[in-house]
């Protein structure tokens, strides 16, 4: 998450994007990020396809280890 700008997440073409690109993935995980995006993060993915998951900056293995799991 360094270097993450707060300003693309009102960026709308961005996100139609990233929605569109979304539907083909089964898992995505966020790794690094900030506890007010593990926050956003956790909400969204109550809304969203595919499962979101947010991990702390020394959980890189965890994250790759959920992101293969079944």
């Amino acid at each position: 998450m360094a270097g993450f700008e707060l300003g693309i997440l009102a960026d709308r073409d961005l996100l139609t994007l990233t929605l569109e690109a979304a539907k083909h993935l089964d898992r995505y995980a966020i790794v690094g990020a900030p506890n007010w995006l593990q926050g956003y993060v956790k909400t969204m993915d109550t809304l969203l396809q595919p499962e979101l998951r947010a991990f702390d900056a020394d959980e890189r293995e965890q994250a790759l280890e959920w992101l293969k799991s079944d």
